[in-house]
């Protein structure tokens, strides 16, 4: 990227820095520094109209999602989704994952009927699902479809392409939601392979397999494994993913410390402004 210099146009410039951003983001859960790649390449995008625009908020979108900048997040949906209406290219995944990602924001945020408008926009992912994207999947696991995100997203999750290891991620969620304990007990080696193309998985593994551990009766490993979890997502400094982690926590904890942990869980949710937590197991509620 630095190389590109000013020998470069700013159109060749606005697509390194996004794909440099995007890969960090995707692929090593490097948001911070992935998010200030993407930021200026939207910075030049500006002026490249609709699409280029588009392109360059998505993988913004995405790091401000992860981080739990959703303030900061919520104009950029905004800007992507008129700009898709001027130009809705469907066959591109970065235009097309941005009224997704926004939808799933809302959902979370409880703002369920106007998740359902923006998923809209992009169409029925069942309708083609060899074309659905892990986005689309994951809103559809979030938003309480765990079956249509498992159909989605089974066979890309085992493809050895560079897509797979996003869908793997949403595949351990649907069946953790789905609380199919053999099948995901089954997929978790597949998961744990594709870590290397998708380093978020790695602690959503370990969380889902405490907690299929923990429907088998074995408290002490499950512990193990969702406090590794807890300890790498504050590594990667994913919010959500924290809060969520404290709650399976407090599942697996005795009762002063599970109290504790489902105290600051709470706590991260009011900060995001979370308003739906639809993805729990059933008996997790407190």
């Amino acid at each position: 990227v630095d190389a590109l210099g000013t020998r470069s146009t700013r159109l060749e410039q606005s697509d390194a820095l996004r794909k440099l951003g995007h890969d960090l983001i995707s692929i090593g859960a490097d948001f911070e520094r992935g998010l200030s790649y993407a930021r200026r390449g939207y910075d030049l995008a500006r002026e490249f109209g609709p699409h280029g625009l588009m392109h360059n908020t998505f993988p913004v979108m995405a790091a401000l999602f992860h981080l739990g900048r959703w303030d900061e997040l919520l104009p950029f949906v905004d800007e992507h989704v008129r700009a898709f209406r001027i130009e809705p290219a469907l066959e591109c995944q970065f235009v097309r994952d941005g009224p997704v990602l926004g939808a799933l924001l809302l959902t979370l945020l409880g703002r369920t009927e106007e998740a359902s408008e923006l998923a809209s926009l992009v169409g029925d992912p069942l309708s083609d699902t060899y074309t659905a994207s892990a986005w689309q999947a994951r809103y559809a696991a979030i938003s309480g479809h765990p079956e249509i995100a498992r159909t989605m997203s089974w066979d890309k999750a085992l493809e050895r392409r560079t897509y797979g290891p996003q869908h793997a991620l949403v595949v351990v969620e649907a069946l953790l939601a789905l609380e199919d304990w053999a099948q995901l007990l089954s997929f978790l080696p597949h998961a744990r392979v594709a870590v290397d193309g998708n380093a978020l998985l790695a602690p959503v593994a370990d969380r889902a397999e405490g907690l299929a551990l923990l429907a088998g009766g074995d408290r002490s490993a499950a512990a193990d494994l969702i406090q590794r979890s807890l300890q790498r997502f504050r590594e990667l400094r994913t919010p959500w993913e924290e809060a969520r982690t404290l709650e399976a926590l407090g599942r697996v904890l005795p009762d002063a410390e599970a109290h504790a942990a489902r105290r600051i869980a709470l706590a991260i949710y009011e900060q995001l402004g979370v308003g739906l937590r639809p993805d729990r197991p059933s008996g997790s509620r407190s």
